[in-house]
């Protein structure tokens, strides 16, 4: 599966269902064939003009998710699911997860069974566990078990999200993190 540049099925910041849809009721069915797509685009988030991979994503949680910098984790109810849908944010420190994309910062929450963004590589700016993060910039972070970076720097066996931008300091509730994730979706089923 290919990576297009630009030409986004829906604006950062919104959601499938947000654009052009009005009256739409949202399903298990819908824009399935959207799931997974990944887009490169600049960024506009972090002013750093570097590229960034969203992949799109459905909420597959059973409610809505409020966008926080969230780290959040796959579905794994159906072996299509990983890399396309999503079952929450992280709920075990250094498990396989992906950021929410960090347009999402003052958007309302994301409906069940509606299609966003993730970031997959490229500046993002995630929550911090409590500001108490100890990893300092060009460190690999990974997550804790609430959906933000965790304490300590990633240790052996744990998912690397990336690696910081900046060292965090004690007031900072969120860190540009460089992402890159290399993560594989699974053959489409079917």
């Amino acid at each position: 599966m290919g990576i297009a540049e630009g030409n986004l099925p829906f604006p950062r910041g919104s959601t499938w269902g947000d654009f052009d849809r009005a009256g739409l009721t949202l399903s298990d069915t819908s824009a399935s064939g959207l799931e997974g797509k990944e887009f490169r685009v600049r960024d506009t988030q972090n002013s750093t003009g570097d590229w960034v991979t969203l992949r799109v994503v459905k909420n597959d949680t059973g409610s809505a998710i409020t966008p926080a910098n969230q780290l959040l984790r796959f579905s794994t109810s159906s072996i299509k699911d990983f890399g396309r849908r999503i079952a929450g944010t992280t709920n075990s420190a250094g498990m396989v997860c992906v950021p929410i994309d960090d347009a999402y910062e003052s958007s309302p929450t994301i409906p069940n069974y509606d299609l966003f963004y993730v970031v997959v590589k490229g500046p993002c700016a995630i929550a911090i566990d409590g500001a108490n993060c100890n990893a300092t910039v060009g460190q690999s972070v990974t997550c804790d078990n609430a959906g933000a970076i965790g304490d300590d720097v990633a240790a052996a066996g744990q998912c690397v999200i990336g690696a910081l931008a900046a060292t965090p300091g004690a007031s900072d509730t969120t860190e540009t993190v460089l992402v890159d994730l290399k993560l594989q979706l699974p053959p489409a089923a079917g």
